[in-house]
Parts: C-alpha cells; structure tokens; sequence
C-alpha cells in the first residue's frame, strides 16, 4: 500500500551517541507504514488497541509531524557536529567555522519553511493511503513559536560549550598547518590576526610575533604532513628554536580532550562482557577489548601454523 522499504522502528537509548538522530529519521522514513499499522491494531480491538490507539492520536495530528520534521533537521546538525570532533581524522583548524555555521543554521531555522512543505506533502500521502490525519488551522506559527524557545536554549548551550576563549585557541591550530599547492592559491592567511586573538599575556603574544616569520618557513619545509606530528616535532625538535610556539602547541594539543574514546570503549566493553561469556578471564577480555578498539595486524601464515599447533596438543582435538 505504501511504497516504502521494510525497515526496523530504532529504539533511542541515553547511553548511546546520536540515537535520537537515528530514532527520528527512521520513523520519519516509515511514517506511512507505522500509521497503517497502528490503525489496523487499533481495528482488531486486541490486548495492544488501547495502546495503539494512543500513539496514533499523536502521530496522526499534523503538528506532530511538522514538529518530527524539523526534529529530523536538527538532529542532523547536531549528529554531523558529534561526529566531526569524534573522528580521528577531523580538522581541528576548521573546528571554529564548523561549530559556527551549525549554531547559525540553528538560529535562524531557516529549513522551517523546507520542513513544512516537506510534511503537507506527507500529510497528502497519507490521505492517499486512507490515513487520516487531524489537521489544525495555523499550526506553522504556533510550532514555529515552540521550537523557537527550544532552539534558543540548544544554542545557548551549544555556545557555553563552545566559549569564545576556547574557540580563539582553536583559531591558532592554522599556525601549524603547512600550506599546499591548493591552499597557497586561495586568500592568504591572516597569522597576525589568529595570534592577536589568543587569550594570552601582551609579552606572549608579541613572542609569537617575533618567531612567526621563520616558523612559517620552517613549517612549510617539513617532511611531516599531519597537524599532531607538526606539532609533536615543535614540541620535541624545535623547543630551543621556538620557544614560544612550543609553549602554544603543549596547550593546543591539550585543548580537544574528551570523552569519545572512553566511552566508545565501554560500548565494545559491553559487546564483549556479555551473561553467556561467563568462563571469560580478565586477561582475555583485556585483548579483547584492546582488538575490538584498535584493531590488529592482519596475522601472517606462521603465525596461523603456530594457532594450530598450539590447538592439536590438546587432547580430542582432530580435523575431519
């Protein structure tokens, strides 16, 4: 009846990262298909009817809808923010204008209008599908004035977490990144302005000053291309040379610590220490756990003939 894929509804859970995000877009995904089915239980007059028909009064209302859609967008830009600074890989230079143009695009709610377009047109599948939906006059407004006040206190969070001072701190991850043939052909790169707006002492600053014109050449000739090996090897090799520098890369390696990589580890520590595994001793479950987070060299042939061995000298062990 509707043409949608057969997909499973995500049950959210607070100790896991952006399922909320993956909870909306699903049911937003299988709309159609849940508010048929509700209907149908609801029908059968079963043991589940009453509760069925309590979510359909909710689901069914086009406000409930408008407001999942705009949840839908919102969770998005907060999920692509959470992964940016989970990543390994991510760019800490560009951390200031990512956070900034998420906190902007939160403000404005400028996909509100897109949101509710995107919801008549769901509101319409459904009364094709023979789902009726409760439709109240002026809801856009009314909504619109809700999620406001939501999205006002989102930011205002989003910006305690992301403070100014921290941010500036941010900024000066470009004085460490070495310039390539594509990046030398866009607008130059204001350094001055970057070391101006550190949440340091005037004498500090004007150090930097003085060693920047010969840290930039210095930086650019490197062999290392990484932003952490950059700054690992000011750390360690040019500490003399560049004191002042050296000084600013210990902090700003410091500046990005979080609790990703501890909690991703309790998550796999979770898959791995399970009621059936009850004969698992601490060590084994330490390497375990180390595979599961960090991953491990492909073994090479002696080392499976060694795993072989190994396995034949205990007793009733034989290959067919």
């Amino acid at each position: 009846m509707c043409n949608v894929p057969i997909l499973k509804v995500i049950e959210p859970s607070s100790t896991r990262w952006l399922a909320y995000e993956r909870c909306v877009e699903r049911v937003m995904k299988i709309l159609p298909s849940i508010l048929i089915t509700l209907e149908h239980i609801y029908k059968d007059s079963g043991d589940l009817s009453s509760m069925a028909g309590g979510i359909l009064l909710s689901l069914r209302q086009k406000e409930t809808i408008l407001i999942l859609n705009v949840l839908n967008h919102i969770f998005t830009l907060l999920g692509n923010l959470s992964r940016y600074f989970q990543t390994e890989d991510h760019d800490l230079s560009n951390s200031v204008l990512f956070t900034d143009s998420t906190i902007t695009s939160l403000e404005n709610l400028d996909s509100f209008q897109e949101c509710a377009e995107k919801t008549d047109k769901i509101v319409s599948t459904l009364k094709e599908s023979g789902v009726h939906v409760d439709e109240k006059e002026n809801i856009r407004k009314s909504v619109k004035s809700m999620l406001l006040q939501y999205v006002n206190k989102l930011c205002q969070n989003l910006r305690t977490r992301f403070n100014p001072k921290a941010m500036n701190y941010l900024k000066c991850y470009k004085l460490f990144t070495k310039q390539t043939s594509t990046s030398t052909s866009g607008p130059a790169i204001n350094y001055n302005a970057y070391i101006e707006e550190l949440p340091i002492s005037a004498d500090n600053k004007s150090a930097l000053l003085l060693e920047l014109p010969v840290f930039r050449r210095w930086i650019d000739n490197m062999k290392v291309t990484s932003l952490q090996d950059v700054m690992m090897e000011v750390i360690t090799g040019a500490s003399e040379i560049f004191p002042a520098f050296s000084t600013l890369a210990v902090k700003l390696l410091v500046a990005p610590v979080g609790s990703a990589y501890v909690e991703r580890s309790f998550s796999n520590l979770n898959r791995i220490l399970t009621d059936k595994r009850s004969r698992l001793t601490p060590c084994h479950q330490d390497c375990l756990l180390r595979i599961s987070s960090e991953g491990q060299d492909f073994p090479d042939d002696n080392f499976w003939a060694t795993v072989y061995k190994e396995w034949c000298k205990q007793p009733r062990r034989f290959l067919d």
